[in-house]
């Protein structure tokens, strides 16, 4: 692969230094494109939920999964960006473990509005919250509040998974936030649609409630307690429909304001609320069309060495994803262990390269002052540092690099939770 440094045209486009023939560039491709596909096969994996048994006992109650259901949801020709996949990767193994943590959250088009889609997937635990699947729909609701993103609940949950219960309800992100989150939401002004679609049992029962429209599935139950909790308790006898079916709630209680005969029918009823909710203002900056890059981002899966103690060019980064690979750099001659610069779509870009000096901070303090949306790239420094670009340092050095990394470091974190322009954070670590 070429040495020599990534360069910038007058007008401002990114000229590749590298030679994609070259055998470390076909190393780091090919080690970058392994990654690449153990990751996907995780996530199909994760994807499967509770596995095919599961899925087919959903399938024989005449009930979709979660993942159908949003496939239903969405806008054709959309996807679902999902997020938080990973959530309880590798945990509750005892339990049989918790893919996704039991929850689907994403963002998605539906009728052409972004909502914040959150699914109990039954396939898992009978979509049962386990302690990290409350703090998963915390998130999501949190970044509906913060961005203002109406949201739809597909629930079919048997409430708290109780061998875990003490860990589900205690503190402030857990379960008891979710209600204080659609309360919240409520008094913003942001619309909450649910839909029950299956089982809605204790603690998870308020949180239909708490919506604005909700909906309900025949073979649905709503209720605090089942009926055996009720037997058990008092000695009375009742059939999940009668003690909280969809009729009865239709009907008697009023809880549900749309009683339909099955998920397909609700999804549709779902789409057509939506479609009279009408469209937010729009952005206060201009968009255009977007253009490809001029260097072809296939290349990126070499780019990146796959000794992850050997050093890359940001820009040739960048210039695999920008419009036309054009970067209009900020400050070029200053701080210069940080890029900054405007796209030609007027989005704005941070990217740290190294070392969180006290020019690094200026420009980051400033720069998030007058962006648009924020990428930040932040390679933290670890003992491997002092390895890759030098020995041992001295103790004054010490405290002076301690100094940069916490006293301007501190400043730069201030500045970023301050700003009010969308940010990204990828966090790599020089280990």
């Amino acid at each position: 692969m070429a040495q020599s440094p990534v360069t910038s045209t007058p007008n401002s486009v990114i000229i590749s230094a590298i030679d994609p023939n070259s055998p470390r560039f076909q190393k780091n491709a090919l080690a970058m494109a392994d990654l690449v596909t153990t990751i996907a096969r995780e996530q199909e994996k994760i994807r499967e939920g509770g596995g095919a048994k599961t899925i087919e006992s959903q399938h024989s109650k005449s009930r979709l999964t979660a993942r159908e259901r949003i496939a239903l949801l969405i806008d054709r020709g959309t996807e679902l960006l999902e997020l938080a996949i990973y959530a309880a990767y590798g945990m509750y193994e005892e339990w049989g473990g918790a893919p996704a943590a039991g929850v689907i959250t994403g963002l998605a088009r539906v009728q052409g509005r972004l909502f914040m889609l959150i699914a109990n997937d039954a396939t898992v635990k009978a979509g049962a919250f386990f302690p990290m699947t409350a703090k998963k729909v915390i998130r999501a609701q949190n970044i509906a509040i913060e961005n203002r993103i109406p949201t739809i609940y597909l629930v079919d949950s048997a409430g708290v998974f109780l061998p875990l219960q003490e860990d589900v309800f205690p503190d402030t992100d857990d379960f008891g936030r979710v209600f204080r989150n659609n309360a919240v939401m409520s008094a913003m002004g942001i619309p909450q649609i649910t839909a029950i679609m299956g089982m809605c049992v204790a603690g998870g029962a308020y949180l239909p409630v708490m919506c604005d429209h909700i909906l309900m599935t025949e073979g649905s139950g709503l209720f605090l307690a089942g009926p055996a909790l009720v037997q058990a308790a008092i000695g009375m006898k009742y059939t999940p429909e009668e003690l909280g079916g969809a009729k009865m709630h239709a009907q008697i209680s009023g809880t549900v304001d749309y009683r339909e005969p099955n998920d397909e029918s609700c999804i549709s009823r779902i789409r057509t609320l939506v479609g009279k909710m009408g469209q937010r203002p729009g952005a206060p900056f201009s968009r255009v069309e977007p253009q490809a890059p001029r260097i072809p981002k296939e290349q990126l899966l070499g780019i990146v060495d796959a000794d992850p103690a050997r050093p890359y060019d940001m820009k040739e980064i960048i210039g695999r994803i920008v419009d036309e690979s054009r970067f209009e750099e900020y400050k070029t001659e200053y701080g210069k262990t940080v890029l900054a610069a405007c796209f030609v779509t007027d989005l704005g870009t941070v990217v740290a390269l190294g070392l969180i000096f006290a020019p690094f901070t200026v420009k980051t303090v400033i720069f998030l002052s007058v962006g648009i949306v924020v990428f930040l790239v932040l390679p933290w420094v670890t003992p491997r540092f002092f390895r890759l670009y030098g020995n041992r340092p001295s103790e004054l050095e010490t405290k002076f690099l301690l100094f940069c990394l916490f006293g301007m470091g501190a400043l730069a974190a201030w500045a970023d939770s301050e700003a009010v322009v969308p940010a990204y954070l990828i966090g790599m670590v020089l280990a």
